[in-house]
């Protein structure tokens, strides 16, 4: 436990399990979003693989929502996220999967939480491939950007890995 916020659930998931389904989500990617880069205002990354409008929901909607998954990849050259927030309710707890192996897919840049005591934890070099972060989910959370030194290339697949589970309204 990192503070009474945030826990790391080490070996959550097998690292060969990560790594072949980050290769086939970045083929995925790649093929879904030709010629697009995905460079917003405060964020850098590419959703590899966000439910298009219309399609069905993973799981059981409930009451108008439903959790869609997704997986993003922050490329070495400077990918990143702004600090944001969620609210609390209905989902209460967010989780983020790492894909990748901090040091080797990716150098510096990560994920981090402001505790209630207003203070930063770094889960940066805490979270590798396989582990799972829960936060509580109206902390705000960013990442800071990742091996910004290096030169961006989209077509690269390293540098950081996200899959978060996150409860969506659904269209009425």
């Amino acid at each position: 436990m990192l503070c009474g916020d945030i826990v790391i659930l080490k070996n959550a998931l097998p690292k060969d399990m990560l790594h072949q389904a980050r290769d086939a989500i970045h083929v995925l990617g790649a093929e879904r979003t030709a010629g697009q880069e995905a460079s917003e205002s405060g964020r850098r990354r590419r959703p590899c693989d966000e439910l298009p409008a219309g399609e069905v929901a993973v799981g059981e909607e409930r009451d108008g929502w439903a959790f869609l998954p997704q997986c993003i990849h922050y490329p070495r050259g400077g990918g990143f996220f702004q600090e944001h927030v969620h609210d609390l309710k209905p989902q209460r707890i967010g989780l983020v999967l790492s894909g990748s192996v901090y040091g080797e897919d990716y150098q510096i840049g990560g994920g981090r939480f402001h505790a209630q005591d207003g203070s930063w934890v770094v889960t940066e070099s805490r979270h590798d491939i396989g582990d799972v972060t829960l936060f509580r989910y109206d902390l705000g959370h960013d990442i800071t950007p990742v091996d910004p030194e290096q030169p961006l290339d989209w077509s690269d697949d390293s540098g950081r890995w996200s899959m978060v589970l996150p409860l969506k309204p659904l269209p009425r």
